[in-house]
């Protein structure tokens, strides 16, 4: 039993807590917690994001961000029916007072964008970064999804975010074919499914040997 508490203990701990390890994995995979917290209400938010996302990206950075998604998921999931940009504005209004409170000064400066919703809206696609990091993928979520009024849309608005191999596959679709469409694109399908699983392979590199099994 004493054996399993300090396994316990490693594996909640085991994220790179670095700022070179503010990636955002554990932003993409915090949605379902929104889903938990909604039926769990007692729960603490603040350390339930903080023990999920510490498992792999232990930066108070990501679990800020997660955090911040997190409410605002809340937020959408108890209020159904309410415009979301009011509701947004009215939440980060609330979030920029209690993040200050709850993170560091130099990393509750970074989100300062996010404070002012109207002005955040109405930033163009260039203003929009899309990266690996978990600043620019929480502000390029957002963006896509208070910029647009459905799914598709959102999701189309977010793939051509990126200067990637899936933006590359779209031009070569809506271009002319020529002799070198047929391996231009299949060479970047081939590189999307090397990131794909590159991405599969660092879940477990920030990990211990302790908790390889996870």
């Amino acid at each position: 039993r004493r054996t399993s508490k300090v396994l316990l203990v490693s594996r909640i701990s085991c994220g790179g807590a670095d700022e070179w390890d503010c990636g955002n994995g554990s932003l993409m995979r915090i949605a379902p917690v929104i889903f938990y917290l909604q039926r769990n209400a007692q729960a603490d938010i603040l350390k339930t994001v903080s023990t999920i996302s510490s498992l792999t990206h232990a930066h108070q950075r990501c679990i800020m961000c997660c955090y911040i998604y997190v409410v605002l998921g809340l937020q959408l999931l108890n209020n159904p029916g309410q415009d979301k940009t009011e509701l947004f504005k009215k939440t980060m209004t609330l979030l920029a007072a209690d993040v200050k409170e709850k993170f560091a000064p130099d990393e509750t400066g970074l989100l300062a964008r996010l404070y002012d919703i109207e002005n955040f809206i109405n930033l163009s696609r260039d203003e929009i970064k899309s990266s690996g990091y978990v600043i620019d993928t929480l502000e390029a979520s957002l963006w896509c999804f208070l910029t647009t009024d459905n799914f598709k849309d959102c999701i189309l608005k977010a793939v051509n975010l990126g200067d990637d191999a899936m933006c590359k596959i779209r031009e070569e679709l809506l271009h002319p074919i020529d002799k070198h469409t047929k391996s231009l694109i299949t060479d970047n399908i081939k590189l999307l499914l090397d990131y794909c699983e590159r991405f599969y392979d660092r879940q477990f590199e920030t990990r211990e040997n302790v908790n390889l099994d996870i």
